[in-house]
């Protein structure tokens, strides 16, 4: 699908089009992965990926909800994004940096969200092992300024002292 077909999928035109993947790039990269971690975390292949944030291609839409879910999105951002004309690069980003903002106070996540959240934690236990951890020194008062998703798991750090010579 090329630009020529973008109102195949919803969108409005091609401005509406570019908005909507400039704020999911955003909300991708606040989250801090490359292209290869969201490959991982979402499920969609890098070429995908790239293509989308290129504009290249556009997703249809159970695609753009794959993404939208992975980096937790909000829908009505989107819909506003795909009904609104000539929004600029750089509103499309203030508006992924505000939902970035609602993310990081526990209050705003919802029972969906949270239940999605579970489930994937589930399903990843290395993630979830580190989630532990990370909870565990922050209430020990010994988390540093890495994420969870930074941060060696107690494996991981019991491994690499078991190899240090001595």
């Amino acid at each position: 699908m090329g630009m020529d077909s973008v109102g195949q999928f919803g969108y409005t035109n091609a401005m509406s089009a570019r908005s909507v993947m400039i704020y999911l790039r955003r909300l991708r990269d606040r989250h801090g992965w490359s292209r290869a971690e969201f490959e991982r975390v979402s499920g969609l292949t890098q070429k995908q990926i790239y293509r989308w944030e290129r504009v290249d291609k556009l997703p249809d839409i159970a695609e753009l909800g794959t993404w939208a879910r992975a980096v937790r999105a909000s829908f009505h951002h989107i819909e506003t994004l795909l009904r609104e004309e000539g929004v600029s690069e750089a509103a499309a980003q203030a508006l992924a940096d505000d939902r970035w903002d609602e993310l990081q106070d526990p209050g705003a996540i919802g029972a969906q969200e949270a239940l999605d959240l579970i489930s994937r934690l589930r399903a990843h236990p290395v993630l979830l092992g580190r989630w532990l951890e990370y909870g565990e020194r922050l209430i020990a008062g010994a988390a540093d300024n890495r994420s969870p998703r930074d941060a060696p798991t107690r494996a991981e750090s019991d491994e690499t002292t078991a190899r240090r010579p001595t």
